[in-house]
């Protein structure tokens, strides 16, 4: 913001107020995100569903097939470019675990959104 010689003070505390408002609102959004992504890895949640899933008594296709079910199941409900972003840092460990490829995974992924 450029202010010049003159200008109202009450104009200038308005757009002061409003920007520090914004400023606020960023950094509170930005420590909602910092916090929902390091929240799943401080909890090892990742971890958990990757033994969980790899335990399981089936065929490492048939999870596989789980897993792309899900996802289907998932994007219904909300945005599916939302429910990757969500889903995927959980289920990727599981996905490899269970010895697939993490290209083939994204394409599967992809195809099946």
């Amino acid at each position: 913001m450029h202010f010049e010689k003159g200008d109202d003070p009450q104009e200038v505390h308005r757009l002061y107020d409003g920007n520090t408002a914004y400023c606020r609102h960023d950094y509170l959004a930005d420590r909602g995100l910092f916090h929902a992504r390091t929240l799943p890895d401080c909890a090892n949640i990742p971890a958990i569903v990757a033994e969980w899933l790899v335990g399981l008594p089936f065929n490492r296709y048939l999870i596989m097939v789980m897993i792309l079910v899900f996802y289907e199941i998932g994007g219904s409900f909300i945005d599916d470019l939302a429910f990757v972003i969500l889903a995927t840092p959980v289920l990727y460990p599981a996905v490899v675990k269970l010895g697939f490829d993490p290209i083939w995974f994204g394409y599967w992924l992809v195809s099946n959104s």
